[in-house]
């Protein structure tokens, strides 16, 4: 026998009759109960004692008006999305009601579709800051080592993680920058059976070319002009515990296939040494960039593409979960010291919800940091919010649609490449800027202008 769906309840507000009416027929379904009032008094004393996921309310009314009826609520409780309607046309009034913690705001005549659309995200909204209050007495239930996320993408990340743990498997982490692929790999670690020994990073992107080999490998003395001394390489470090890769796909083609032998032989070679040493190391590498493509082209060694992606595991990218962006924020609103306490707006958290995050995971916590850094008096409001996210998105009008089909791999390409070349543009090619900007390495920006061929 399986579960029945819970009942949405809907409180709407409205002194005309005709407007009550039209609005319960156009929310009233198997999924929602629609609870009409004539005025917010009568309201608020249903809603003091029985439970309710979404208001609605007119904002000129008596006794009690709109304003004075999300104010209520809100001392009732926090997590109920208030959206109010009005005949008047007023910026006063819609200013208003945000900085008073309205969900959102509808002048009449409304759109169904758009009053639909908003109930709908304010029902998950207050479901999502429902459970994170419950998430704060249970932080470690669900997560993994700082990674969070109720969506089932990022709960699939975490049954992989449990899974594959206790495996000595060598791991292929994919995604966007942002998403936290060294959190996953550090987790996979923290969750294995080495995880008492060392887990050595390895940024292969930020390392040069004719550096790579001695630290990964290490060297002897005299082997090249400046080995002064003996050194030892970051696999040899990480010996019984595991290594990570990240930006494999930067590590030049002649020091793949010294990459393959470990894997295959477990064997390492210093530079400049006719010995090889033996170690047990676990190999978890990372990529953003596709590397089975990579590999078809001869970009990127086939037979090492095989033997990294035993175990493939992709991340994401956080306009894909939306649903997890509450909980990060929830997260990242928490202070080490746990002394200063903050609060967001429903308004900021619909404005969060709306942005893209081309930056991801990462791109979220700077700032939510940020906003942070500017309320003190821990009230998060929407005039904190960078630029970036008060651009609204809008929707595709039919004529803008993209009318001619092709894979998702290239449609993603063109949209990179627009968007690396009007960042080369703005900043005058500053490389060093754009990169910092994309959080990528200097060297991995200019694989992507070789790659889409954007020069001066």
């Amino acid at each position: 026998m399986t579960d029945e769906p819970s009942i949405a309840r809907i409180v709407v507000i409205d002194d005309e009759e005709g407007i009550r009416t039209s609005i319960r027929a156009g929310l009233e379904n198997k999924n929602y109960e629609v609870v009409t009032f004539s005025n917010g008094k009568e309201a608020i004393e249903f809603i003091s004692s029985n439970p309710v996921d979404v208001i609605i309310s007119d904002i000129k009314m008596s006794p009690l008006d709109g304003i004075e009826v999300l104010k209520i609520t809100k001392e009732m409780s926090e997590d109920i999305p208030v959206i109010l309607l009005t005949a008047y046309s007023s910026k006063q009034n819609a200013d208003l009601a945000l900085r008073e913690g309205a969900f959102d705001y509808l002048e009449k005549p409304y759109d169904l579709r758009h009053l639909r659309l908003l109930v709908q995200r304010g029902i998950e909204l207050k479901k999502t800051l429902e459970e994170n209050r419950l998430l704060r007495d249970r932080i470690e239930e669900g997560s993994f080592e700082g990674i969070f996320g109720k969506s089932p993408q990022i709960q699939k990340v975490f049954h992989l993680i449990n899974l594959i743990s206790k495996h000595d498997s060598t791991v292929l982490i994919t995604g966007e920058s942002g998403t936290g692929k060294e959190l996953v790999a550090h987790s996979i670690h923290q969750n294995s059976l080495r995880k008492d020994k060392s887990f050595v990073v390895v940024n292969c992107g930020a390392i040069p070319e004719q550096l790579l080999e001695s630290e990964l490998f290490g060297h002897k003395k005299g082997s090249f002009t400046g080995a002064i001394n003996d050194k030892k390489g970051l696999f040899e470090e990480a010996d019984g515990g595991t290594i990570f890769l990240d930006e494999i796909s930067t590590m030049p083609l002649s020091l793949q296939v010294k990459i393959l032998r470990v894997l295959q032989e477990k064997e390492v070679r210093k530079v400049g040494d006719t010995k090889v040493s033996i170690v047990d190391v676990r190999v978890i590498a990372a990529s953003n960039e596709d590397l089975s493509h990579l590999a078809k082209t001869k970009k990127f060694r086939q037979d090492l593409y095989y033997r990294i992606s035993v175990v493939p595991i992709h991340l994401p990218p956080l306009r894909e979960r939306e649903g997890d962006i509450p909980i990060l924020v929830e997260h990242f609103l928490q202070t080490d010291e746990g002394s200063q306490k903050f609060s967001i707006t429903p308004h900021v958290m619909k404005s969060l919800l709306d942005y893209s995050w081309p930056g991801n995971v990462r791109e979220l916590e700077n700032v939510i940091e940020r906003l942070k850094v500017l309320s003190p008096d821990g009230q998060i409001t929407h005039d904190k919010l960078p630029e970036t996210l008060l651009e609204k998105k809008e929707p595709l009008k039919p004529d803008e649609t993209i009318l001619e089909e092709k894979r998702l791999k290239d449609f993603m390409d063109s949209r990179e490449k627009d968007y690396i070349r009007n960042l080369l543009q703005k900043y005058s090619f500053d490389k060093k800027r754009v990169a910092e900007i994309l959080d990528i390495t200097l060297m991995s920006l200019y694989r992507k202008i070789e790659k889409y061929q954007l020069t001066e």
